[in-house]
């Protein structure tokens, strides 16, 4: 059976949870390694959440089509894994990330939705 995310598909219970950018960067990776994913290219990219321009990186790594590779086959292999696209678009103003980089992480959570979704109903 693969790993199932703490608040299930979708992640409806960390939209009120989390107030910060920082906040969600941290949640996405302790998330990943509960599961046993070491997002690498997430925590370099964010510095673990500490980076200075945190909204910039987080803007490049949702733009990044190496990130979203690295992200659907970690759901392959993972399971559930929590995205930093989830928490955007769950956040009531997308962490006041730019238009562009929140209708991006919408697009990139409906795709690793679905991803999800396909692997999941195969088990």
């Amino acid at each position: 059976m693969r790993p199932q995310g703490p608040a299930g598909a979708g992640f409806c219970g960390y939209n009120m949870l989390l107030k910060t950018l920082k906040q969600a960067v941290k949640e996405v990776i302790r998330q990943n390694e509960l599961l046993g994913y070491h997002p690498e290219i997430f925590i370099f990219q964010t510095k673990r959440g500490e980076a200075p321009d945190l909204d910039y990186r987080v803007g490049n790594f949702v733009k990044s089509q190496t990130a979203i590779d690295a992200v659907l086959k970690a759901i392959e292999e993972y399971g559930d894994i929590l995205t930093i696209e989830d928490l955007i678009v769950k956040n009531k103003n997308g962490f006041a990330l730019p238009q562009d980089i929140v209708y991006k992480a919408k697009q990139n959570a409906e795709g690793f939705e679905w991803k999800r979704n396909f692997f999941n109903s195969q088990t």
